[in-house]
């Protein structure tokens, strides 16, 4: 039931996505300059090439995620986890699945997948594979440049993908017939 539920909710996400995308960005001042800015972040991500940051992205940007309590303050805090991401991901691939803008923001949703084979903030490789996705948040000031951005990536599973917390659903003992029946008798 749980996963149908995640599905469901996922699905209206991006229905909703994709219908701000077609009426937002019709009017939206400064939308193509957003998506661009953003695919472009989007390749150096893959790439590991931090410098293209210095073109879309301001120098006191602030960066979110619910990895860390405290936000990323300035681009050199952006260029070292780039950096450290691709040491420990090289083969990051990032689809960009859709996007939409809203006045100042813009909305991203991504499917990344890439193999875990480099040390990554102190970790050590785990030579495993992640598929995970997400969603981005970023604000962007009239010339295009981001100004923020909020990470939603799907990190429980990142997690799990490279056995650093257990599966939890795959520990959990197969429900009896005798669990069955009181779970009905409620």
């Amino acid at each position: 039931m749980y996963k149908i539920i995640c599905v469901l909710l996922l699905s209206a996400g991006i229905l909703s996505l994709n219908s701000c995308e077609k009426k937002a960005s019709a009017g939206a001042p400064g939308a193509d300059k957003a998506r661009e800015g953003y695919l472009a972040i989007n390749k150096a991500f893959e790439s590991g090439d931090a410098s293209v940051l210095d073109k879309h992205v301001v120098k006191d940007a602030i960066g979110h995620s619910p990895m860390d309590p405290e936000p990323k303050r300035g681009i050199e805090e952006a260029k070292k986890f780039f950096n450290a991401f691709h040491n420990g991901f090289p083969d990051a691939k990032i689809e960009i699945k859709t996007t939409a803008v809203s006045g100042d923001t813009l909305f991203g949703l991504y499917h990344m997948t890439a193999t875990n084979t480099g040390e990554m903030m102190g970790m050590p490789a785990t030579n495993k594979k992640i598929d995970i996705w997400g969603v981005d948040v970023m604000r962007f000031n009239a010339d295009g440049m981001m100004v923020e951005h909020w990470d939603f990536g799907d990190n429980v599973t990142f997690m799990k993908q490279l056995g650093l917390i257990p599966d939890m659903a795959a520990a959990m003992p197969p429900p009896t017939s005798d669990s069955t029946k009181t779970a009905e008798k409620k």
